[in-house]
């Protein structure tokens, strides 16, 4: 479907040529320094050279061209791609909008560098009969993707909802489970292990606010021995926030199911190990129990006031955790629209990545671009026709991005390549709506400039 709606598209670009003859062309600025670009301030200058330079002699207009260059090559003919990369850059270099970091410095570097700024991986897939709470699936699982998405340059968040809580029994030498938040602290530690030349990778730990470690996840930012890597965040469902408007109590609980000796435990692909077994019929994995065990319901309770009152304390005082809406993002996600059971990839969101811009489904990717409010016209009637051809060559750079990364194979696991091949996701920002406000004389943040931005989203 996607290869006809870009074959629709292919030579729209017609209409525009006329504005191509007076764009900004590569050839008539490419002895501009970085210094000169960026008018000698200083703070950008070093934020170019440290992050996105892939050498000490790229200047930032030749980074510009080596990213449209390399992002056009995936279009379908000569003239397509010799077309997008000057329109791209004419737009990029005169400040109209900006690829995200990622791509600055992985397009066109020859290296093992995604293109995109962040992922979300699992620690326990939506699909319910699915063992998570194992360490197969926090060590060798979990573990070793938040490596490994390290290793190419992506941020990434992580939900611990499906891990039983501190204290239920395990059938081991430990005999009590440890929880949830201890090994946050195992995940969030392995970014100091797996750097990205002189950063540490961005991570989100989320929880659910019906799970019994929630209140030691919601303090454990007032220990500044803790977690130090990570932002965290609850999630918070409609039917808590019905229980602090009733001032009523809030049970948080987990179950852990009662197994038979011999009772097949399905475990998540890349779980799985000699002792597991390929069901013919469904293509999944499984092991079998060894042991019998009791089925198990840890819970406890609190006035969901309270709790929403300590999640309020330590935002206050930690600045986290923030919240998930988990259920209205649920409720608005496209990719839960599309969720097939039969489908090998599981498109149904687990939490956000990182920074927060966007809910994703399993190992789905932020494609990443923002467009510079600032340059925009104040009129409605200019900045309309503006934002229409910039929103299609913005839109159009982020899904060549997609299929950068799977020509290139530069995405971090199987599960990311299923997810592009699947979802093809990108997401088009906004920023220095100041500076538009500005134009008509209105503060940022004031009443009259909330009015007029609502007026013309």
């Amino acid at each position: 479907m996607w290869s006809s709606i870009l074959e629709l598209s292919t030579y729209t670009h017609l209409q525009n040529k006329k504005d191509m003859e007076s764009a900004t062309k590569f050839e008539d600025v490419k002895k501009v320094t970085t210094e000169e670009y960026f008018r000698d301030n200083q703070f950008s200058i070093d934020a170019y050279k440290k992050k996105y330079a892939l050498t000490s002699d790229e200047s930032y207009p030749q980074a510009v061209k080596r990213v449209c260059d390399f992002i056009a090559s995936v279009e379908s003919t000569q003239e397509l791609r010799d077309y997008w990369s000057a329109r791209w850059f004419d737009e990029i270099y005169n400040d109209w909008w900006h690829p995200s970091g990622g791509i600055m410095q992985g397009a066109g570097s020859n290296r093992k560098i995604s293109l995109a700024n962040c992922t979300t991986i699992s620690l326990g897939a939506k699909r319910e009969d699915e063992e998570w709470d194992s360490l197969e699936a926090i060590i060798k699982n979990a573990a070793y993707t938040i490596a490994k998405c390290a290793a190419y340059r992506q941020g990434l968040g992580i939900d611990f909802s499906r891990l039983r809580p501190n204290g239920c029994k395990v059938l081991n030498s430990a005999n009590q489970s440890t929880g949830a938040v201890h090994w946050m602290e195992f995940e969030d530690k392995i970014g100091y292990f797996v750097g990205q030349k002189g950063r540490i990778p961005a991570m989100l730990f989320s929880i659910s606010c019906d799970h019994p470690d929630v209140e030691e996840f919601i303090r454990v930012k007032s220990d500044y021995t803790k977690i130090q890597n990570a932002n965290i965040s609850v999630q918070c469902t409609e039917k808590f926030y019905k229980a602090v408007e009733n001032d009523e109590e809030w049970e948080m609980s987990f179950t852990v199911p009662a197994l038979k000796k011999g009772d097949k435990i399905y475990v998540d692909v890349h779980s799985a190990d000699m002792h597991t077994t390929k069901e013919k019929e469904t293509g999944r994995y499984y092991r079998l129990a060894t042991h019998d065990r009791k089925k198990e319901v840890f819970s406890k309770s609190v006035k969901a006031r309270k709790l929403m009152e300590l999640i309020a304390k330590n935002m206050h005082q930690n600045a986290e955790p923030g919240i998930q809406n988990i259920d209205i993002a649920r409720k608005y996600s496209n990719s839960d629209a599309l969720y097939d059971e039969k489908d090998e990839y599981d498109s149904r969101i687990l939490s956000t990545n990182a920074c927060s811009e966007q809910y994703l489904s399993r190992e789905s990717l932020c494609v990443l671009a923002s467009i510079n409010c600032g340059r925009f016209a104040s009129k409605r009637e200019i900045f309309v026709g503006q934002l229409e051809k910039i929103g299609h060559s913005i839109n159009r750079f982020l899904d060549n991005v997609n299929e950068c990364e799977l020509v290139h194979q530069t995405f971090a696991t199987p599960h990311q390549e299923l997810a592009i091949r699947k979802l093809r996701r990108t997401g088009a920002g906004v920023t220095n709506i100041a500076a538009w406000l500005f134009k008509k004389g209105l503060p940022y943040g004031s009443k009259d400039g909330n009015e007029i931005g609502r007026a013309h989203v």
